[in-house]
Parts: C-alpha cells; sequence; structure tokens
C-alpha cells in the first residue's frame, strides 16, 4: 500500500476477481480523452478534471456499491478523498500500475469512438448521424439544441437510461465532451447499441453548419 494514499493497490488478476463480484463497480477517473481510447468493459467514466463528486452522486448506483478505481497513482488519494465527501466510502483499491498494466496484461479493452467538430459536422450533413443523444441541461437544450437531437440529461439518465433506445447508434454531445464521455460509459455498461461521442465545442459545430433548432 501506497503512502500517499491509504487505498490497497490492486494487481490486474486481483483487481479483475474484485471487479467480477456482484455490486462491485469500476470507476474510472481519467481524462476523457484517454477513457475514450481504452477502458476496462464495463467501467464508469467521471473525469477528475470535472465536477467529480456532484456527478459521482448523481451517476453513481448509490453509497453501498463497492468501488474500484482506476486513476493514475498520485491522483488515487484525491479521488478516494472526493468519493468518500460524496458518500461513497465502500472503496476496495485502485488498479495497480493503472490502466496500462491492464492492457499490457492482454486483458479485454472497451473504447468510445469520438469525432471531432469538423468529422461531427461533415457525417451530419453527409447522413451518417441517425440519432443525436443531447445530455445536458434542460435549459442549454432550450436554448440552442441540434435539429431532431433528443435530450437525456446526464442528471437523471440513471434513472431514466430506459429512454435511450439500446438499438439506436447514438452520436452523443454535451457542451464540451465531457458529460457525454459519462454518459457513453452508462450506455455502454448497459449493453446498448454502438455509441459514438463528440469531442469539441456545441457552439462550434453549429458554426460548422449544423442546423439548430
Amino acid at each position: 500500500m501506497s503512502a500517499m494514499n491509504s487505498l490497497p493497490a490492486l494487481p490486474v488478476e486481483q483487481f479483475e476477481t474484485t471487479a467480477n463480484l456482484a455490486g462491485t463497480l469500476v470507476l474510472d477517473g481519467r481524462e476523457k480523452s484517454s477513457f475514450s481510447a481504452g477502458f476496462i468493459p464495463g467501467s464508469v467514466f467521471i473525469g477528475l478534471e470535472g465536477n467529480f463528486t456532484y456527478w459521482a452522486k448523481h451517476v453513481l448506483p448509490g453509497p453501498t456499491v463497492r468501488l474500484l478505481l482506476v486513476v493514475p497513482e498520485e491522483q488515487v488519494a484525491e479521488a478516494a478523498k472526493l468519493l468518500r465527501e460524496a458518500g461513497f466510502s465502500n472503496i476496495e483499491g485502485y488498479l495497480e500500475g493503472g490502466f496500462e498494466a491492464w492492457r499490457a496484461a492482454g486483458k479485454p479493452v472497451d473504447e468510445v469512438p469520438t469525432l471531432d467538430v469538423p468529422r461531427f459536422a461533415a457525417d451530419f450533413k453527409g447522413g451518417k448521424v441517425a440519432h443525436v443523444l443531447d445530455v445536458r441541461r434542460p435549459d442549454e437544450f432550450e436554448d440552442s439544441h441540434i435539429r431532431g437531437a433528443q435530450l437525456l440529461p446526464l442528471e437523471v439518465l440513471r434513472d431514466r437510461i430506459q429512454e435511450a433506445a439500446p438499438d439506436k447508434a447514438y452520436h452523443l454531445h454535451c457542451r464540451s465532451g465531457y458529460r457525454s464521455t459519462i454518459a457513453a460509459s452508462m450506455l455502454k455498461g448497459r449493453g446498448s447499441a454502438p455509441v459514438v461521442n463528440l469531442h469539441g465545442m456545441i457552439d462550434e459545430v453549429f458554426e460548422a453548419g449544423v442546423p439548430a433548432e
């Protein structure tokens, strides 16, 4: 156990065994681009670069859930502190060596394909974007949203996830890509059809010619 935190560092095999126990959830707190490029299947993303405590309360199942962390070792203590402040004290440990150790061990890896603004705009105007899921707040949606988009705010996604049809291949977005990465991890975790996420500012999408309502 590192002197810099109070959580056990779990080697890959032990981490995997623990993650497979009922009632255990893998929480990935890395930066959103790193998470999207590769993560442990079934992980929930809440990046430490955002409002971590707030989203932990709105996204995680409840205070009794057993958590395993995937974060850089220098951020383990911070993540544990924030989780405890949010009411989550049942933290089993963190992945020793981080996600890189998991990948190096040849374990299964999932990913969330991402699009930048130019590619998203080109795909939308080319008819390649069939279902847009907007996970911003209702006031943001009412101010301006992509034509035909479905609103399902991240704050309520945990309890209303059935409103995102599992047979639809969604393109997700928020304002900048952080909240939609959380939403993508939740949809992937419940076994949705493939999702694609916009990493870029929604205002720039409109500037690129995607029609707004």
